[in-house]
């Protein structure tokens, strides 16, 4: 790998990795202004969309935490991969290999989650908010 692809690869890694930290703040904060904007509202059937947007939001937050936590073993699992490969120790690689393409998958799927459970409980919200305009 050239210098050039290198810093690329690091830039990219950089890049991604700032993103689920800041979307479990977004959620954090979606949490937060549902709560402050329907603290004084009465019991109202508009009132289970935002309840589901809470939840929506709440489950992205968890799928970022587990993200993170994948990818922290997606990290291990590569720096073992890396390990049996420059040393040539065929059982650690396939187990390496193993480790290595169930973290990253968990990752991918975690990762996807966190948006559109986000997205999906910002639409709930969305909905409920203009149920309680109709009602």
């Amino acid at each position: 790998m050239s210098e050039t692809e290198r810093l690329l690869h690091e830039q990219h890694t950089a890049e991604i990795g700032r993103i689920p930290p800041v979307l479990m703040g977004v959620a954090s904060a979606a949490i937060d202004f549902a709560f402050h904007e329907t603290a004084d509202r009465t019991l109202a059937w508009s009132l289970a969309p935002i309840l589901a947007a809470v939840l929506l939001w709440g489950a992205s937050f968890a799928a970022g935490v587990l993200r993170t936590q994948h990818s922290a073993r997606l990290i291990k699992a590569n720096i073992g991969l890396n390990w049996a490969v420059a040393h040539q120790f065929e059982p650690g690689k396939a187990e390496a290999q193993s480790l290595f393409d169930s973290a990253n998958t968990r990752v991918v799927v975690y990762n996807a989650a966190q948006q559109w459970l986000l997205l999906w409980g910002a639409a709930a919200y969305l909905a409920g908010h203009i149920w309680s305009l109709i009602e």
